[in-house]
């Protein structure tokens, strides 16, 4: 089901609202953000709306954030706009720092960077399950299609969770991906991984 050019403004403006703050956002933060355009009780109503379609979910007394299924529109409808400002040269180190995401590369050998971004992470049963799939990285590997490869939260068969995102590139040579927590920087990694696929 398709959103009203309403709902598809405040669903982005939602999203990249939860992705800056890393959690949850609530209609008086939306409210911040759209610089006061509609009132908290007005957004709920619109908010309410998209969460009915599947798009958001409630956390409570914290807000709302994207479902799977709204992640995947999020990815599929709006251009590509990275959230972050990203470095002209690839520069694992520099880009998993960015990210805050474990990068893996496939080139002969497995090369795993960015390890202790997983400890950054406030949830220890997050932490657990990334350094879990960090483990059986090789077994996920061989699954992934020959092209870009999204996979959030119920998607990882292999996550206990279900609260973690993995996004690759794989070719008959080589593979880059990054790992890490659902609330990510998708449309960074895509414009990365798109980059690295046209070179």
């Amino acid at each position: 089901m398709s959103l009203s050019e309403k709902q598809r403004f405040l669903f982005y403006k939602l999203t990249r609202s939860c992705i800056e703050k890393g959690g949850p956002v609530g209609s008086k933060l939306l409210a911040k953000k759209i610089k006061n355009k509609l009132s908290p009780p007005s957004l709920r109503i619109y908010l309410r709306k998209i969460a009915e379609i599947g798009y958001l979910e409630n956390v409570g007394d914290f807000g709302r954030l994207p479902t799977d299924k709204g992640w995947y529109y999020y990815l599929e409808n709006y251009d590509l706009k990275p959230e972050i400002k990203l470095p002209d040269v690839f520069d694992l180190d520099l880009i998993s720092e960015l990210t805050k995401n474990i990068i893996f590369i496939l080139d002969g050998e497995l090369k795993i960077r960015g390890l202790k971004n997983a400890l950054a992470i406030q949830e220890k049963e997050i932490i657990e399950d990334m350094l879990s799939l960090v483990e059986n990285l090789e077994k996920i590997i061989e699954n992934l299609e020959n092209d870009i490869n999204i996979l959030i939260g119920e998607k990882i068969k292999e996550s206990k969770t279900k609260k973690l995102s993995l996004l690759a590139y794989k070719n008959k040579n080589k593979i880059i991906g990054f790992l890490g927590p659902k609330i990510n920087y998708y449309h960074a990694h895509l414009s990365l991984l798109k980059k690295f696929k046209n070179e």
